[in-house]
C-alpha cells in the first residue's frame, strides 16, 4: 500500500517540480495519471473535482501496476472537498498513489495531514551555495578518476548520498537563476541535462534499493560531461 504524499514549502513551481519527480519514479501511462488544479478565477478546488478524481482512481490501471492522482495546491480545496478526499485516504487500495501539494501543512485538514508522508521543499530562489560547497565541487572536478571513486565511497559510508546530490542540484539551479557562470562557459542544454541526470539519481536512491556506491561512482565519473566548468 502506498502512503499518500503531501509536498509543502517552497513556491508553487518548486512543489510542482517535486511532484513531477515523484511521478517520474513510476512507469505510468497518461491514461493512469490524473491531475487536479485549482480554478484560476476562483482559486478553489471543489468537491465535484475531488469526487471525479476518486472515481477515476477506483478503476484498475490501464497499463502497468499503479494509477497516480495529483492534487496541486490542496490548500485551495474547500473544506467539503478535503473531507471528500478522506474517503480515499481511509480506504486506500494497492494500485493508487496519491500526491498533493500545499503551501503549508497547517492549511490542510489535520485528518488529511496525519495520513500523509510530508515532504518539505526549499524555495530555490532563496538558495545560495556556500563558498565551501563551490570549493568542494571544484576539488572533485579537478580530481583523478581514482580520487573520485574514493570520494564516492566516503559519501556512501557517511550515508550522505542523497544530501550530496541534492546540494549539487540546488547549485545548478542557482546557476540557472543567477547566471553564476558566464554565458560563454556553459551550454544551457547541458546544464538542463545535468539537472535531469542528478534528479534521476536522487529518485533512484529514494525509491529503490540500488547499489549506492556504484551509482555514486558512475555519477562522479560523469561530472566531466556536466557543465560546471
Amino acid at each position: 500500500m502506498h502512503i499518500p504524499l503531501l509536498i509543502v514549502g517552497g513556491n508553487e513551481l518548486d512543489r510542482r517540480q517535486q511532484a513531477d519527480r515523484q511521478v517520474a519514479a513510476y512507469t505510468v501511462s497518461s491514461f493512469d495519471l490524473h491531475k487536479i488544479t485549482s480554478n484560476e478565477a476562483k482559486k478553489s478546488i471543489g468537491i465535484s473535482q475531488i469526487k471525479s478524481l476518486i472515481q477515476e482512481l477506483l478503476y484498475s490501471p490501464v497499463q502497468g501496476r499503479e494509477k497516480i492522482g495529483i492534487i496541486y495546491e490542496l490548500h485551495h480545496a474547500t473544506v467539503e472537498a478535503q473531507n471528500a478526499l478522506l474517503k480515499l485516504l481511509e480506504e486506500p487500495n494497492e494500485t493508487t498513489i496519491l500526491i498533493a501539494t500545499a503551501t503549508r501543512k497547517e492549511e490542510v485538514l489535520p485528518t488529511i495531514v496525519s495520513r500523509c508522508r510530508i515532504v518539505t521543499v526549499q524555495n530555490e530562489d532563496e538558495y545560495v551555495p556556500t563558498q565551501e560547497e563551490l570549493n568542494q565541487l571544484d576539488t572533485i572536478l579537478k580530481a583523478s578518476e581514482g580520487d573520485r571513486m574514493s570520494y564516492a565511497e566516503e559519501i556512501v559510508k557517511a550515508d550522505t548520498a542523497k544530501e550530496w546530490i541534492n546540494t549539487i542540484i540546488r547549485t545548478l539551479r542557482y546557476t540557472l537563476i543567477t547566471e553564476y557562470l558566464q554565458p560563454t562557459t556553459y551550454n544551457l542544454q547541458l546544464l538542463i541535462n545535468a539537472i535531469r541526470t542528478l534528479d534521476r539519481a536522487h529518485i533512484t536512491l529514494e525509491k529503490t534499493n540500488t547499489n549506492q556506491r556504484l551509482l555514486m561512482e558512475n555519477l562522479l565519473l560523469s561530472l566531466d560531461q556536466m557543465p560546471f566548468q
